[in-house]
């Protein structure tokens, strides 16, 4: 255990009434956003490698459509997951009560229960989900895939403090290590019997190690049933907008790829290959947003709210400097890529990931500034937000996959972030967190980047 994670709890024995105060006299909230910012980009590095060479095996062991039924499968989980969204690691990090042992129980027993919802819901509508994609393979995966949310629900709600005092390195090599275990799993059995049902034994593996590893290695409070009434009534407070929040989340993160599927599950299968790989510098935004810039807003306010504004700036400006040159890379050079590491059935996927990363910007230069509102606790405006936003991504798609079939959808969600971006404004204006100027110049920048650099591509310069 590195010393300078474990500041406020001893040689990483049981908590006890631990609080944010106590977790403030370790190293300065500056310091750990750093550390925690390079433990985000190496462990996403580490993952997203792991990820590309998996992808390089998996994509010669198996064809297009058994990639597309287990993205189809993957689309239905996440959806179920964010249906049944109780934000619970949101609530310990943003809760001054995120560090006590009652609270954590009683999210924990919350937790359990969510995770039995989820696996009875991907139950029942696995038979029409099977039928509405014309795959009757899908009923068992489904079922079977959603078990790993049971496994995943009875995962220590420790692990979300980690994330509350911005202990990062700890949770990276959980998450880096655990990942790596599932990875190698899915490689070995889907080499021995190539299935699509052999992609499930990564998701199996990955809970199964986690789940160890977060009762029995990490240590911290010991977990054990409790329904105490003010943690399940703050918990609930909180999270009652954020459950519509993630349902809108799930249409504006998976709605152009459940729309693809119907356009064949071999187009699906190629596509996933392109988001697979935009995933890398979307994951940098998101896994910075949710694991440094959200936690260190909310100490802020608790401890320095006037310091928010430039720390915001501040925070933000480092953010694009590391997502946006990689997206506008892989604009131009991805396809490149793709004709260098894979055959000639996922040709489709140049075009693809050239139109999906130039558009990722977008939304990457935007999610860092909605984190302020939860950081807040303005839980409302933030699902305000998101009902903008999926109002206009489904019309966006609509229009757009009508006019230009496969290309406008998957150009929709960027198009949709540029018309919500006023209600965005207004949204985050209220607490002094708008920063117009930075924004414009992200959007400038990023669109000159992409475009330069594919006309420089088309003269034949590289």
């Amino acid at each position: 255990m590195d010393s300078s994670e474990s500041a406020g709890w001893p040689g990483g024995m049981e908590m006890t009434e631990t609080t944010d105060a106590s977790v403030s006299t370790g190293p300065s909230l500056k310091r750990r956003a750093i550390r925690g910012s390079f433990w985000v980009i190496g462990g996403t590095g580490i993952s997203q490698g792991a990820r590309f060479a998996s992808s390089l095996i998996l994509t010669r062991l198996l064809f297009p459509e058994a990639l597309g039924q287990m993205l189809v499968v993957t689309i239905f989980m996440q959806g179920l997951h964010m249906f049944l969204d109780f934000s619970i690691g949101t609530s310990i990090i943003q809760n001054k009560r995120g560090n006590e042992p009652e609270f954590l129980r009683t999210a924990w027993t919350v937790q359990i229960v969510r995770g039995f919802i989820i696996w009875l819901c991907a139950c029942a509508i696995a038979w029409p989900a099977a039928m509405a994609y014309g795959q009757p393979e899908i009923i068992g995966l489904l079922s079977a895939a959603a078990f790993v949310s049971v496994i995943e629900g009875f995962h220590s709600t420790v692990l979300a403090t980690l994330d509350k005092n911005l202990i990062v390195g700890k949770q990276t090599r959980i998450e880096v290590g655990t990942q790596l275990a599932g990875i190698v799993a899915t490689i070995c059995v889907c080499y021995l019997f190539p299935s699509v049902w052999s992609l499930l034994v990564g998701s199996y593996t990955t809970a199964i190690v986690k789940l160890v590893v977060s009762h029995k290695v990490y240590g911290g409070v010991r977990m054990g049933l409790r329904w105490e009434a003010q943690a399940r009534a703050e918990l609930f407070h909180f999270g009652k907008w954020l459950l519509l929040s993630s349902v809108l989340g799930f249409i504006l993160s998976r709605s152009d790829r459940l729309v693809l599927g119907y356009l064949g599950i071999g187009t699906l299968g190629v596509s996933s290959l392109a988001y697979n790989l935009t995933q890398a510098p979307i994951d940098v935004a998101a896994t910075l947003s949710s694991r440094i810039l959200y936690p260190l807003y909310a100490q802020l306010i608790h401890h320095n709210p006037a310091d928010l504004r430039r720390k915001v700036l501040r925070a933000r400006a480092g953010t694009a400097a590391l997502s946006l040159p990689l997206l506008c890379g892989l604009s131009v050079f991805g396809p490149l890529l793709i004709r260098l590491c894979y055959d000639k059935r996922y040709d489709d996927a140049t075009w693809m990931l050239t139109l999906i990363a130039g558009g990722a910007t977008v939304p990457a230069i935007t999610n860092s500034i909605s984190q302020t509102l939860l950081a807040v606790g303005d839980s409302f405006r933030f699902m305000l937000l998101l009902v903008s936003r999926s109002c206009l991504l489904i019309v966006s798609m609509t229009v757009a996959g009508k006019l230009y079939g496969v290309p406008g959808i998957l150009l929709s969600t960027a198009v949709a972030e540029l018309l919500n971006y006023p209600m965005l404004a207004y949204c985050v204006r209220k607490h002094g967190m708008w920063l117009p100027w930075l924004d414009g110049a992200l959007f400038v920048v990023s669109l000159t980047a992409i475009g330069a650099g594919l006309e420089l591509h088309n003269l034949g310069y590289f």
